[in-house]
């Protein structure tokens, strides 16, 4: 499991990789989960959390030798959360966090460069743009680009911030994402974020990433009625967190 580092990849950006936990939510992902642990960065330490599969997902992650946990509540945000949670118990020394689903859509092979924005502490959060970067044709469905815009038109016009996508790829120090007192258990998950690091003036910086075409549908955009409940869920959280007090605010 996993991917060997390019021989000219820096000594800190190593050392900052074996900090560092991916938090990959699961649920019925045998297509792409195995092919997602692969694909990881050497020296990142992968915390699964598996949402219910009924497929053979967990069969796959343990045959990889990942850390898997269960949480039976439903929700995008809700598993992303009992992952954060996990993270002392299963990466102590652990400093950074990156966020990577596990359908195999993102290319983790680009954390590294990711990341060393962050341990070089340049910028405070690294998001991955698959709008900015190349995206295999149907990866981002004529829905998920409107959600997207939307999203960033929302940004724009609450927070006065510019961006370009909302995807699922990031990378933050842990205690960063402490100060963000993460609450959304669903698809806001990824807005709140951006709409606290705008609240906190954070320093966070968007990079061009590749994206592949997930294999099965899309648990989102697969489906136009998801995707309008996820779009109306988008608008209600950026306008909740455009105002209201947080931990660290």
């Amino acid at each position: 499991m996993s991917r060997p580092l390019p021989p000219d990849t820096p000594p800190h950006v190593r050392e900052a990789l074996r900090r560092t936990v991916a938090i990959i939510p699961v649920w019925n992902e045998e297509a792409g989960i195995g092919l997602t642990l692969d694909d990881l960065p050497e020296g990142l330490v992968p915390i699964v959390v598996d949402n219910g599969s009924t497929d053979r997902t967990m069969e796959i992650v343990r045959s990889r030798g990942a850390h898997l946990i269960h949480e039976e509540k439903k929700g995008y945000g809700v598993v992303l959360k009992r992952g954060i949670r996990e993270i002392p118990g299963h990466a102590p020394e652990a400093l950074y966090v990156t966020f990577v689903d596990g359908d195999h859509a993102d290319h983790t092979e680009e954390i590294p460069d990711m990341l060393r924005h962050v341990a070089e502490n340049r910028y405070d959060m690294v998001i991955g743009s698959r709008v900015a970067g190349e995206s295999e044709p149907g990866a981002l469905p004529l829905q998920s680009r409107f959600a997207i815009w939307y999203a960033r038109l929302l940004l724009w016009r609450l927070f006065r911030v510019r961006c370009t996508d909302i995807g699922p790829l990031r990378v933050l120090r842990i205690d960063t994402l402490a100060r963000m007192d993460m609450q959304d258990d669903s698809w806001g998950w990824t807005v709140e974020m951006q709409a606290k690091a705008a609240r906190l003036n954070l320093r966070v910086l968007e990079v061009p990433t590749r994206y592949r075409k997930r294999p099965g549908h899309s648990k989102i955009s697969g489906a136009l009625k998801t995707a309008a409940k996820a779009g109306w869920k988008i608008l209600l959280t950026e306008i909740k967190w455009r105002f209201k007090p947080f931990a660290s605010s």
